[in-house]
């Protein structure tokens, strides 16, 4: 079951999609490798379809992998247990028996057509199969046609499809899906779910990036041996198929390079796995013959799983409780094949490709317990939701930083405290009361709903009204009685956990000790442009540049306003440098990149989720301010978020932080940028003000009145 935060990502991003595809005939979706792209593509198509029942699919995907099969089985299922019912798929084939002239049917409205199978010299391409079904399709009912559209998929869109571009007449829209979409050929992006995104919706896991820049294999080895400890120590599960429980056994991925020097490389990376020390670890080797070289490469494992025919070796290996620790490959598991399980990359071969290396770091991104992360520790969360990777030299958009070195004087005087709700419903007499009461006093069921429409209802709900349904539907009467009566059962719900005077709490380290987080030593963020070049504030970028990216322009203005004033309102503190004789002024303010940060606040918006306030500081008179950067400036893309559902986030951040401030003692704003000027928030014990620009630089110069 997905987050809350995940489920609202991908729906928005499919929302924004149908929003654009009325505008335009050429769409580009760019979302990152994991993010659940196949996923969305199913969405979107079902939500055409159901508005539109004269549209048909026909979506080209790799045939690497067989990722087309992939994609037909994902569609299937969907269709089938009832998520997105108006999809009827079909997979195109490229089997035919002798003689036999290719044919697909019609009938179908979702298409998967492996690229490969429209090339030159291909059976759909020499006996103009292709064309005809594309003919039958969209000619006129009175010359023997459908008369309908047809709208085309490319799915992982970077890569050529110059035989379908001929056939473009046929296509009323067109979408490229792809995680590295190619600007120089028109793919820039109408919809996006950026990597950050991503990342916060723990969707997809944040990078450790070179760590150490210049690590040996056996050094990777060695952190993997540590990680895979750690997983084991903290019992990380996912569900199987079959919904039974099964521990996940991470992966390290070893890329090697794909010409002459493959051979040595893997005779290197060999003689480290045969070391004693390593004869516990299970390996694999899997990489496709070159035909002209590389005679050597063929694949190769010391597991049980050598017993199997080779074909059956990648499907075996990508189960979350495979027994195969270490992957050694060439190009073969760049697109088209999910491991979530792997989390960590080293790369021998040497790259020139940065959209490669993209590709293959996807591989390693994947949350492998999305289905559960929820019910998983603090601990094993953090486990999950990270990935390490040597050796990629071309991913310059990501920057790693880190606290000054003598970082004690930041993180004892930074000290945030954060809130939670206590909304487990479990353990809610008045709720569980409620809601037998509502399902006592139910009329019997509908018999005019489906359970398809039934099962997309609760598909919609939130996760902890879900998590009831299951426990309270033994049987399928009571599951159509729960479904029916979600609404009034939303309702009871947010009762309790809406109303933050009742349900927001700080959040304990213990019992009865409030728990207070600072900046993490290590963290990291992607260039999204907006730069700044800041002064001296608390986080410093390992590779020595003082240029940030922010990922707003409203953020990068609000950085610069913070950095102007800092001489005259933000507290400093003295620091030892390394290498310097005296020591350095760095002002207590910083951006709380993502990776790794514990500075959140939970709010409740159709489910709980986690505010991470783009900017903590402290001033000269030692108090904490926390800023979440908002826009009301149109962008010139699509992003996630409609007017509505954005004033709607907006006022329940309001309500979430007018309380967190009366709970924690602390000071929130929302700056809000409108053209060139501010409409700062301000929530000071438990009370809202509207400050300009300068009544904001007025208050932080007031001393305290009794505000600790």
């Amino acid at each position: 079951m997905l987050s809350q935060e995940a489920r609202d990502l991908q729906n928005n991003a499919v929302s924004d999609l149908v929003e654009v595809s009325q505008q335009k005939k050429y769409i580009t979706f760019k979302a990152p490798t994991g993010s659940g792209k196949t996923h969305m593509m199913a969405d979107m198509m079902n939500r055409v379809l159901e508005a539109d029942p004269n549209v048909v699919f026909l979506a080209s995907t790799l045939s690497r992998a067989e990722l087309g099969k992939q994609n037909y089985d994902k569609f299937a299922q969907l269709a089938s247990e009832g998520s997105f019912p108006n999809l009827k798929p079909y997979l195109v084939k490229s089997e035919y028996a002798d003689e036999e002239k290719p044919h697909i049917p019609i009938g179908y409205n979702c298409y998967i057509l492996p690229v490969d199978l429209y090339k030159k010299g291909s059976l759909l391409f020499q006996t103009g199969a292709m064309e005809g079904f594309l003919l039958s399709i969209t000619d006129s009912v009175e010359q023997g046609g459908l008369a309908k559209h047809i709208y085309l998929i490319v799915d992982e869109s970077h890569r050529e499809t110059k035989n379908l571009n001929n056939l473009k007449g046929y296509f009323k829209k067109w979408f490229n899906f792809s995680a590295t979409p190619k600007i120089e050929r028109g793919q820039d992006p109408d919809v996006e779910i950026t990597v950050q995104d991503a990342v916060e919706a723990r969707l997809i896991k944040s990078l450790i990036l070179n760590d150490p820049p210049h690590a040996t294999v056996s050094d990777a080895i060695d952190r993997f041996r540590h990680i895979k400890a750690e997983y084991q120590k903290h019992h990380i599960t996912d569900y199987g198929p079959n919904g039974t429980e099964r521990g996940v056994n991470p992966c390290l991925l070893i890329q090697i390079s794909n010409k002459h020097k493959a051979d040595q490389e893997i005779e290197d990376i060999l003689r480290v796995l045969k070391q004693p020390a390593n004869k516990d670890l299970h390996w694999m080797k899997i990489v496709a013959k070159d035909k002209k070289s590389d005679s050597q490469l063929e694949s190769d494992t010391n597991d049980r799983i050598k017993l199997a025919p080779i074909a059956e070796w990648k499907e075996a290996a990508k189960q979350s409780n495979s027994t195969i620790d270490i992957i050694i490959f060439k190009l073969v598991i760049s697109e088209g094949w999910d491991i979530p399980r792997a989390c960590m990359l080293y790369q021998v071969r040497d790259s020139h490709s940065k959209q490669l290396d993209e590709q293959v770091i996807g591989r390693v991104r994947r949350n492998p317990c999305l289905s559960n992360f929820s019910q998983l520790s603090e601990e094993a969360q953090a486990l999950v939701t990270k990935a390490w990777v040597w050796g990629i030299a071309e991913q310059k958009d990501i920057h790693n930083v880190s606290l000054w070195q003598d970082s004690q004087p930041i993180t004892s005087n930074i000290k945030v405290r954060t809130t939670r709700l206590t909304n487990d419903l479990a353990t809610k007499k008045d709720f569980h009361q409620t809601m037998t009461k509502i399902l006592g006093s139910s009329q019997m069921p509908s018999a005019n709903k489906s359970i398809f429409e039934l099962y997309q209802k609760f598909g919609k709900a939130d996760t902890d009204i879900q998590t009831e349904g299951i426990a309270y539907a033994t049987d399928y009467q009571k599951w159509f009685t729960f479904t029916e009566n979600l609404g009034d059962i939303t309702k009871a719900k947010n009762q309790y956990v809406h109303n933050y005077e009742i349900s927001m709490v700080a959040t304990e380290e213990e019992k009865d000790l409030v728990a207070t987080e600072t900046f993490p030593e290590h963290s990291a963020f992607q260039d999204n442009g907006n730069h700044l070049r800041i002064k001296e504030w608390v986080w410093r970028r390992d590779d020595g540049d003082k240029d940030f990216s922010f990922d707003s322009e409203a953020e990068q203005k609000w950085a610069k306003l913070l950095d102007d004033i800092q001489d005259d309102f933000i507290k400093h503190v003295d620091i030892d440098v390394e290498g310097q004789a005296k020591q350095k002024q760095i002002y207590l303010w910083g951006k709380n990149f993502v990776q790794d940060s514990e500075i959140k606040f939970e709010y409740y918006l159709d489910g709980s989720h986690f505010s991470y306030p783009d900017f903590v500081m402290m001033d000269h008179h030692d108090r904490i301010h926390i800023f979440e950067v908002k826009s009301v400036n149109k962008s010139a893309k699509f992003h996630t978020l409609d007017g509505e559902e954005y004033e709607a986030k907006l006022q329940e951040l309001k309500n979430a932080y007018l309380r967190a401030s009366a709970v924690t003692q602390q000071i929130f704003y929302l700056p809000i940028l409108f053209g060139d000027n501010w409409t700062i928030y301000q929530y000071l014990d438990g009370q809202q003000h509207q400050l300009t620009e300068e009544l904001f630089k007025e208050f932080l110069a007031k001393p305290p009145a009794n505000h600790q």
